[in-house]
């Protein structure tokens, strides 16, 4: 039975009403145990671990609940901000500039969840990759799908938060003590940030406005960022988490988070671009000769393509 427009836009609506609500009584239910935890004196950063795991096994298990792991895409942006605005208020720190660092984190989570909302279409939808995953793992597509899908990302996330968060925590402390390093620090922070998050914006919307264009479906994008990398919105998110690296200076004791930055541009050069480049490979004829002469991540100037011998050429090789 054939749906029209306006009924889809009304399921797709009522289905984001839905997810958000889930997200809410998740909030809800970190922000409880969070205060459980505080009460017998534990430690926030290990305390905010905690309450990020519960709440990925409850997405896990809504997820299994709607028959799609995309219920746990939107964590991967508003994970970081949930657990700062628990910690925050729980722990009472507060000093006006940390409105900067925030104002960045903000503006990111709000970025990344609305590009979500306009790929979501209903809790029928289900990410490619989990499909893909789904068909390689069989029987084990649910171990894979709780502990690689869920829990590696949002371990990588929190690890990615730490300086932040830390940083956040002592800001009073950082401020009285040196005030025009930490509101250096803050803005350097801030500027880097979003300056990643409008790399990705403007990669997502470059990609959706080429899409909109009456040209062959398997054409390759080479227009904007694109012309330049073939991934700048992975470029994007992966420059957003190092810039986290930036508050180090004012918090050098925890450099060890800096491995969970190595860790995310692992994740991507190895398993993320390999993975989409194989599907563009398979759907776009054009891709092989796009990635001869397009950087991988950074912005690069094009290669000059390696020019084809011609017919005649090859068969004077072959004669001689």
């Amino acid at each position: 039975m054939a749906v029209d427009a306006g009924e889809k836009k009304l399921n797709r609506a009522l289905a984001m009403m839905e997810l958000s609500a889930y997200y809410l009584i998740t909030f809800g239910l970190m922000s409880l145990v969070y205060m459980g935890f505080k009460t017998l004196g534990v430690h926030y950063l290990l305390n905010a671990l905690i309450i990020n795991v519960i709440a990925t096994v409850v997405i896990y298990v809504i997820g299994l609940i709607k028959k799609t792991s995309s219920v746990y895409d939107p964590y991967w942006s508003v994970q970081t901000l949930l657990l700062v605005v628990i910690i925050l208020a729980n722990e009472r720190v507060f000093h006006p500039i940390m409105l900067i660092p925030l104002a960045a984190l903000t503006f990111y989570t709000c970025r990344l969840t609305i590009h979500f909302g306009t790929t979501f279409s209903g809790f029928d939808y289900v990410d490619w990759r989990y499909k893909d995953l789904r068909e390689k793992t069989g029987k084990f597509f649910q171990p894979v799908n709780l502990l690689g899908i869920h829990m590696m990302p949002t371990l990588l996330v929190y690890g990615l938060s730490i300086p932040l968060i830390v940083f956040l925590m002592e800001t009073p402390a950082l401020f009285e003590s040196n005030p025009v390093l930490t509101t250096v620090i803050s803005i350097a922070y801030a500027l880097t940030a979003i300056g990643a998050v409008l790399i990705e914006m403007f990669a997502d919307l470059q990609l959706k406005w080429y899409r909109k264009k009456p040209h062959v479906e398997d054409a390759t994008c080479e227009e904007g960022l694109w012309r330049y990398s073939r991934h700048p919105n992975y470029l994007g998110e992966i420059s957003f988490w190092a810039m986290a690296n930036i508050l180090l200076v004012s918090v050098p004791s925890i450099w060890w988070t800096l491995f969970f930055t190595i860790g995310l541009i692992v994740l991507f050069s190895a398993y993320s671009i390999p993975m989409i480049e194989k599907r563009m490979m398979s759907h776009r004829p054009t891709y092989a000769n796009y990635r001869k002469v397009v950087s991988p991540l950074p912005l690069l100037p094009r290669r000059k393509a390696k020019e084809e011998p011609s017919a005649s050429e090859k068969k004077g090789d072959a004669v001689n």
